[in-house]
């Protein structure tokens, strides 16, 4: 049996593993067992998430939102949302392929309502599929 060490990726079970005193105090416990009775415990910790804030570029006023490290950006005036990866308190934002369309008022919770399900749906897809 080969040593399990803590605080690291463990690429061989697709775990990130981490000390038990760096477990978030939000974790809620979740143990799935398998065939052979061998379980596991992991730990279900909400989405990160930080405003939405309104900023402003050379563009003009626009709302920013983030959800599990995807960054919305939805200019005022505009009914295209622009997603991005990456942190809002960081510069570093890398755009990615797909927007969100908005036909509403230009409004915080629209935004923070549309991109947490968008980024809900879009994570589900790599779920995979339960077993009937």
């Amino acid at each position: 049996m080969r040593e399990r060490r803590l605080d690291r990726v463990d690429h061989d079970w697709g775990l990130i593993v981490l000390e038990w005193d760096d477990i978030s105090a939000v974790a809620v416990p979740e143990t799935v067992t398998f065939q052979g009775n061998k379980s596991i415990t992991f730990y279900r910790i909400p989405a990160v998430h930080k405003g939405p804030l309104v900023r402003r570029d050379r563009r003009g006023a626009y709302l920013v939102y983030m959800y599990s490290y995807f960054v919305f950006r939805w200019y005022a005036g505009e009914s295209t949302v622009r997603i991005y990866h990456g942190d809002i308190d960081c510069s570093d934002e890398y755009p990615l392929p797909w927007t969100v369309e908005i036909d509403t008022t230009w409004d915080p919770t629209t935004l923070t309502d549309r991109a947490k399900q968008w980024a809900r749906d879009h994570c589900a897809q790599f779920e995979k599929k339960k077993r009937g």
